[in-house]
């Protein structure tokens, strides 16, 4: 019987047209605490959105030292941002004035910096509800600290389902091929002020901002819902599709460029 060589199992599952390997795509964990110590988790849905689009999910753990960033985006060819509790307003430039639950300040910051440097490398990025947030922030905009108290008019946003409208033209619209879809709705702050080099992709009947993009990258796209929640959809399949590709073809352009692993 002949033996099979080593690196050839699994290969047939690689989707048609993929380059030599899965594209690396680095999920940001948050951070729960378990009485005196504080563990990394996401929600396995985001990493079987990553694997199921053809994808290879990497958990990535918030560090202490900074300055571990680069070396942590080395070896990425993708983010996604997960989502996770309030980003503190002091963060983009105001004291806190509304009930929030802040999330744990370590992640922003690791989370924050790691997002920034992989803007400036120009890896793909996907943000989901807080990482859609945070992406906002990063760029210099702005939240609704509390939705209900500064927006009274808008709908019910925290655990909920609604519809919002994809603008047609943009690059959302474009992966989607639709004009509005129902979404998976948890959260009570949103995009104010919009930030540097973003664009609104979608929004709800209410006007609360529900995507963002830069237009001027390949994949730098922000939704506030959860995709994970239903991975199932078709909105969920072609948006997780496209952020692989758009991996997929950073993985090619770092093989050209001897990028070591």
């Amino acid at each position: 019987m002949r033996r099979r060589r080593l690196g050839t199992a699994g290969a047939a599952s690689r989707p048609p047209g993929s380059s030599a390997r899965r594209p690396w795509i680095g999920i940001t964990a948050d951070l729960e605490r378990s009485g005196s110590r504080w563990k990394a988790a996401a929600d396995r849905a985001y990493a079987l959105c990553v694997e199921e689009a053809g994808g290879l999910p990497v958990l990535l753990c918030p560090l202490k030292g900074i300055e571990k960033v680069s070396s942590v985006l080395g070896r990425l060819d993708g983010l996604l941002c997960s989502g996770g509790e309030d980003l503190a307003p002091s963060s983009y430039g105001e004291r806190r004035a509304f009930p929030i639950r802040p999330s744990p300040p370590d992640r922003d910051r690791f989370e924050a910096r790691l997002l920034a440097a992989a803007l400036r490398r120009g890896l793909p990025v996907l943000g989901v509800c807080y990482g859609m947030q945070l992406l906002n922030v990063v760029r210099g905009g702005s939240l609704y600290q509390d939705i209900p108290s500064q927006y009274p008019e808008a709908l019910t946003h925290r655990s909920s389902r609604h519809d919002v409208s994809v603008r047609k033209h943009s690059r959302l619209g474009g992966i989607l091929e639709r004009a509005a879809i129902s979404v998976a709705s948890s959260h009570h702050q949103a995009v104010k002020q919009v930030g540097r080099g973003l664009v609104v992709s979608a929004a709800a009947p209410d006007g609360i901002v529900e995507a963002v993009e830069n237009p001027r990258r390949p994949f730098v796209v922000g939704v506030q819902w959860h995709p994970e929640s239903h991975r199932k959809s078709a909105a969920t399949r072609r948006l997780f599709a496209a952020f692989i590709q758009a991996a997929r073809q950073e993985a090619s352009l770092a093989g050209c460029r001897k990028r070591p692993y």
